[in-house]
């Protein structure tokens, strides 16, 4: 059965000024590229929201970004003081418009997995990243962008390590 070129053409027009009518992502105030960093990412395993830097950063100022990390019911990622796993880490992109210091992680709980004691995270943690935005910086948008890496356990079995790719949209004033 074969669709008349009318219909065909009236559903392509229809569907063209249906997306014409979606503003583009640069029109919704985010670079194009840029997902919406104050929207959740949910891997299998646990899920991740970025905060910080919500209003406007001067020149030469200091800012924490937040990253706030939720295991999944039953999931553990392990802390960075635990040895011979893989810990959890973030690490920011280079970025000649700021200074980052390493990120701060909270201490992590020791559980017993197996019979053997592990330091991890199984609630909710945030991880801060001090920042400072370069001196004489020009005023705009900067992102800064970076990977959340871990590792995530049940009481069962050990998954291969993920990435996340994570960023903070700043503000120069």
């Amino acid at each position: 059965m074969t669709m008349p070129r009318r219909v065909l053409w009236s559903a392509c027009l229809s569907l063209g000024l249906l997306l014409a009518s979606r503003p583009a992502p640069a029109q919704s105030g985010l670079p194009a590229g840029l997902v919406d960093p104050s929207a959740p990412i949910e891997t299998a395993h646990l899920r991740v929201k970025m905060a910080g830097a919500e209003a406007p950063v001067a020149a030469g100022a200091r800012v924490a970004l937040i990253l706030e990390v939720e295991p999944k019911t039953s999931m553990h990622v392990y802390a960075p003081e635990q040895k011979g796993f893989i810990p959890a880490s973030l690490r920011l992109e280079p970025n000649p418009k700021i200074a980052a210091r390493p990120a701060i992680f909270p201490k992590g709980e020791p559980v017993t997995v197996a019979g053997e004691t592990q330091i991890v995270y199984s609630r909710p943690f945030r991880v801060e990243v001090p920042v400072t935005v370069a001196a004489g910086q020009k005023a705009g948008p900067v992102v800064v962008s970076g990977t959340f890496e871990y590792q995530a356990c049940d009481n069962r079995v050990c998954y291969a390590p993920k990435k996340v790719a994570v960023s903070w949209p700043l503000t120069i004033r």
